[in-house]
């Protein structure tokens, strides 16, 4: 139940959201928001706020200074936004190790798709046609992966940002106003209707994806070994989903208090319970230790590599 030494100053917990309503991180917030507060010391009341923009980029700044650090309010953000400093430094010039990473629900699990109706059928018409991929802000990962992809394999597609986030994003595929995207997770191809509305194309990261080994991975299709490297470090962003960070300065004493809770809470069977009805949430959590370890060692890469890095995904 955490420290009992600690307690809230407030009776609210506020989960700010990077993202709007109905998406994703949404859905992932609010399933936190149900089970948090037991395991918290004082059981507050748990209450869900939407602030999207920039790929969870706006929410990243007030975190990094206008937020309250007593424990009242925690952010969940996009998973490659830690990395946006090393990726875009002119961006983004905050050190993600400021702020205190409680844990993340998922592990990364990112494939393109492409609409059956206005897009590509095959790889080799993905990198050689042009159409137009959605994202939201460009340090998110709906920007990030995309741009690795057009520009790791030489592709034309062109990237559309300002989307609140990928259901946003979904919505356009669905109207037609853009082809695709790059963070379709197998749970989202498989328990919703985009399974049944897209062709999905490329994979990311070092080990096929569950259920869909026949898709081509990006690495694999990568001929020269600097720039598959560097690939690698900009998949590695997105090696977790669903982070919850709280804002920078807050006290060791009180992220511990969070990170106890969070981990008690992804054990236990009613979180699991809940967790399994989501349908575009695989559940495999990470702890905040781990989450800060794995941040810690993606962003002391050689420079070399991370200037490569950075060109991949401009």
């Amino acid at each position: 139940m955490g420290n009992p030494a600690w307690a809230f100053t407030s009776k609210t917990l506020t989960i700010k959201v990077g993202y709007g309503a109905g998406g994703s991180y949404d859905g992932a917030a609010r399933l936190v928001s149900r089970h948090i507060g037991r395991f918290l010391p004082g059981n507050p009341e748990v209450v869900v706020q939407n602030l999207p923009g920039g790929g969870s980029m706006k929410l990243m700044q007030l975190l990094l200074g206008a937020e309250p650090t007593d424990g009242s309010v925690i952010g969940a953000v996009g998973a490659g936004i830690a990395y946006a400093p090393t990726l875009d430094p002119q961006a983004a010039s905050f050190d993600p190790l400021e702020l205190g990473w409680i844990g993340s629900l998922g592990k990364g699990e990112n494939m393109c798709v492409v609409s059956r109706t206005a897009g590509p059928n095959t790889i080799e018409a993905f990198i050689n046609e042009e159409f137009l991929m959605g994202a939201s802000g460009k340090s998110s990962s709906t920007y990030v992966l995309a741009a690795l992809a057009r520009n790791a394999l030489g592709a034309k597609f062109r990237i559309i940002t300002g989307f609140d986030g990928v259901a946003d994003i979904d919505l356009a595929m669905q109207r037609g106003e853009i082809a695709g995207h790059c963070v379709a997770s197998s749970g989202d191809l498989q328990t919703t209707d985009l399974g049944e509305r897209v062709n999905v194309l490329l994979s990311f990261g070092p080990e096929a994806t569950v259920d869909y080994e026949q898709v081509p991975r990006l690495r694999d299709l990568i001929e020269d070994p600097a720039i598959r490297e560097a690939a690698g470090v900009v998949e590695a962003s997105v090696d977790y989903e669903f982070p919850f960070v709280m804002p920078a300065g807050t006290p060791s004493e009180t992220v511990e208090v969070f990170r106890r809770a969070f981990d008690a809470m992804v054990a236990s069977p009613e979180f699991n319970a809940d967790a399994s009805r989501i349908r575009d949430l695989a559940l495999r959590p990470t702890s905040g230790g781990a989450l800060e370890a794995i941040i810690e060692k993606n962003i002391g890469i050689d420079t070399a590599v991370i200037d490569t890095a950075r060109a991949l995904v401009k």
